[in-house]
């Protein structure tokens, strides 16, 4: 409801798939239904071959993110966008990370590989990615340029310790300071989201927010005041 109530304000949706089998056999919440419901309603899908299993079953192919994708389309006809970062691990502390990014036109974008060595810290990688992505796009970067921008935003993760990308741009003098009117609009929904409970926690990327919903509120969470005052995009 939640992101249907996103989509009738004109709000675009960008889905993580992010698929954690022991995660979801804990839960017991029919990863299969639930994960296709969302992916059904998403513009924007960040997705592996094995997420995309998950969903429509298996089906092997000799370049499995592209056959994963054409199926993705085929199925969803809103989506738009899949793409994902491709990593080889050659020891715990030497890997090589790159991405890929397909339209629905049929139009591929592959971003170059850098290899990550020494590693800090891998977790929040992903986040990392998802959010340069998403800025790029927002910002109206051409596919290329946002995927290396997501590819790069995630190398840099590999070097902060934490879950968090503290990595930034400098500022420049008289650039407009876009994340600052973000982190408003954050304030403001932090508020208004704690009086019905919905919201289990929010990141703030650089053009657009991420929402992890506690099910069971997303009802009232898209029928509170804050949704006419979101971003233009939402990322789940």
């Amino acid at each position: 409801r939640l992101l249907d109530a996103a989509t009738e304000r004109g709000i675009r949706i960008a889905f993580d798939g992010n698929f954690r089998s022991k995660l979801w056999a804990l839960w017991r919440g029919e990863p299969e239904r639930r994960l296709r419901s969302l992916m059904a309603r998403a513009e924007l899908l960040f997705a592996n071959e094995r997420d995309i299993a998950v969903v429509l079953g298996d089906a092997p192919a000799a370049d499995c993110f592209a056959h994963a994708a054409a199926r993705a389309f085929a199925a969803f006809p809103r989506l738009e966008r899949m793409t994902t970062t491709l990593r080889e691990e050659h020891s715990v502390d030497h890997h090589t990370l790159t991405a890929r990014l397909i339209h629905r036109s049929g139009a591929s974008e592959s971003a170059p590989s850098y290899t990550l060595s020494p590693i800090v810290d891998r977790i929040g990688t992903g986040d990392a990615f998802a959010a340069g992505v998403l800025h790029g796009l927002m910002e109206r970067l051409p596919d290329a340029e946002a995927l290396h921008l997501g590819l790069a935003a995630a190398c840099l993760k590999h070097s902060i310790p934490g879950a968090r990308n503290t990595a930034a741009p400098p500022k420049s003098p008289g650039s407009p300071q876009r994340p600052a009117g973000i982190l408003a609009r954050m304030s403001r929904l932090r508020s208004a989201s704690s009086r019905s409970a919905a919201v289990l926690s929010v990141a703030m990327y650089p053009g657009a927010m991420a929402l992890t919903l506690m099910p069971n509120f997303a009802h009232s969470f898209a029928n509170s005041r804050v949704m006419p005052r979101s971003p233009d995009l939402l990322a789940v």
